[in-house]
């Protein structure tokens, strides 16, 4: 982290609780969005899909947060398996309750400065999904010279902008 070494008074990051987005709103519960997710990955041929916009974490996973000012937002990034999806998200703004639910969807929360070590350690051969975009250059250097890159719009923001009846019904 070049930055920290010279912003010495940088403010820290925000540290709300998320909140669940009840279905009632969105529409879809999350194990569903997952699976659709998880399908198109399938459909695309990749074994990973890392997620680093922050909305679209959001809305699969139908959570919300105060991190960002007049914005719905908890800080994380993600990255989706086959089985499981790791939540890089300081562990703190996740309530129990919520995180008990994800982890009976294998859902694994892990720190938040941590997903540079997990991405880092994809196996050769894998093919990974990333939105360039949105993926930051330390990000992307942190991906391993073996992993096949696969460079597309998320997952998440193809399948959210199709609203369901629901949502419909909402706005």
């Amino acid at each position: 982290d070049l930055v920290s070494d010279i912003w010495k008074e940088r403010t820290p990051m925000p540290l709300s609780e998320a909140w669940d987005f009840p279905v009632r709103f969105a529409g879809k519960d999350r194990s569903v969005k997952i699976a659709a997710l998880r399908e198109e990955m399938k459909n695309k041929d990749v074994d990973l899909h890392l997620l680093t916009s922050v909305d679209d974490i959001m809305w699969l996973l139908n959570i919300r947060g105060n991190d960002v000012p007049y914005t719905p937002l908890c800080i994380s990034y993600a990255l989706v398996v086959e089985t499981q999806l790791y939540l890089f998200v300081d562990q703190r703004k996740i309530p129990s309750i919520l995180a008990s639910e994800f982890l009976s969807l294998g859902i694994i929360i892990l720190p938040y400065d941590e997903v540079s070590v997990r991405i880092s350690s994809i196996s050769d051969g894998d093919r990974l999904m990333i939105t360039p975009s949105t993926t930051s250059v330390s990000l992307y250097n942190s991906i391993p010279s073996g992993v096949r890159i696969v460079e597309d719009i998320s997952i998440p923001s193809r399948l959210k902008s199709k609203k369901n009846r629901t949502e419909i019904e909402n706005i």
